[in-house]
């Protein structure tokens, strides 16, 4: 199993909140890198940080296409438009998968491009046990 954290990262002042995954930054895990995104947090308790939460957690996604979750999204904006590594979020009973990523913006010529064989599989109980600890604050 893959063990997701969240960890207070005082660069972004926008979005101090940022994922890890098995001890990494989830940016370094693709090849091109974060290009600069940061997890849209925001304030956890404000509307967009909740729903952000609330997203990761398995609500259903209109924001990305084919119900993918933007994970990464622009550290100036938050917008998917300017750049967003996106990911499906597949909620079972034991497990919580992220798979079908994609790198997706409006602006560039070449701008959704998969990022194929990615995957990663979460004990649900200690998923969301570090994800909702940010909607009681």
């Amino acid at each position: 199993m893959d063990r997701l954290e969240v960890i207070f990262d005082p660069e972004f002042q926008r979005a101090p909140l940022a994922l890890f995954v098995n001890g990494t930054a989830l940016g370094r895990a693709f090849p091109q890198g974060d290009r600069g995104l940061v997890a849209d947090f925001r304030l956890p308790v404000s509307p967009i940080g909740r729903a952000y939460v609330e997203r990761l957690l398995g609500a259903p996604s209109n924001i990305a296409p084919e119900g993918r979750t933007p994970l990464l999204v622009c550290s100036e904006c938050g917008e998917i438009g300017c750049g967003a590594i996106t990911a499906r979020v597949s909620v079972g009973p034991s497990t919580v998968v992220w798979s079908d990523f994609w790198w997706e913006a409006d602006y560039e010529e070449f701008s959704n491009e998969p990022f194929p064989g990615m995957r990663f599989e979460f004990g649900r109980n200690e998923y969301e046990a570090a994800l909702g600890a940010l909607l009681k604050s």
